[in-house]
């Protein structure tokens, strides 16, 4: 499992901020992390945007999920199965949220253990294009 998570997720970004850092101007790995980060916002934008949208159609159907509860409220299969009826008929997918969720804490763990390794970069875990920066500089811009 280990193996997997480094080849799917951790790899690929540190040989991103590698290529980043080599390739930035001052070699600034400040300015690498904020362009790695953005980059992998913009990756998990159409999962984020669909639990957005789910999570919107969901709060204009909870007066119609309130007056269901109040019906049925000594019911809870029947509750249930209205609220899922009524999920179904407005197109909504109750677990989108969770699946969003799933895809965006392996890769929050990821950036943490590359942002964990500092301005060292083990060349075991680069890919065989990348080198290894010659020089990071920790000076945000050159200035702080």
């Amino acid at each position: 499992m280990s193996y997997l998570y480094n080849l799917i997720f951790f790899e690929p970004l540190l040989n991103g901020l590698a290529l980043l850092v080599k390739h930035l101007p001052l070699h600034d790995m400040g300015l690498a992390i904020i362009i790695l980060t953005v980059a992998v916002r913009f990756i998990i934008l159409p999962f984020t945007h669909k639990s957005t949208v789910t999570q919107i159609k969901m709060k204009k159907l909870e007066p119609e999920i309130r007056e269901i509860k109040n019906a049925h409220k000594n019911d809870s299969q029947a509750q249930a199965r209205k609220t899922m009826e009524l999920y179904k008929k407005h197109g909504i997918n109750p677990v989108a949220g969770i699946l969003t969720l799933f895809i965006q804490i392996p890769i929050i763990f990821a950036l943490y253990k590359v942002f964990l390794g500092g301005t060292t970069f083990d060349p075991a875990h680069l890919y065989s294009f990348v080198a290894v920066p010659d020089f990071v500089s920790v000076k945000f811009l050159g200035l702080i």
